[in-house]
């Protein structure tokens, strides 16, 4: 689900590269989506690969 959030961000820059504007979304917006994913992701991944190394499980259903 998060990722077809950015994905509507990409699609939305690589249409307006091909000149096609999406007049939902503004520059601002799709560059500061695109640019969020590079802290955001690795720091997921980490967190992630930080819980299944001490176990932790990401939902406890007790």
């Amino acid at each position: 689900m998060v990722f077809n959030i950015y994905g509507i961000a990409i699609s939305a820059f690589k249409s307006r590269l091909n000149g096609k504007r999406i007049e939902k979304t503004g520059l601002l917006y799709e560059t500061k989506m695109i640019m969020s994913i590079i802290i955001i992701f690795p720091t997921a991944l980490i967190h992630g690969f930080a819980l299944n190394l001490l176990g932790v499980p990401v939902i406890d259903f007790d």
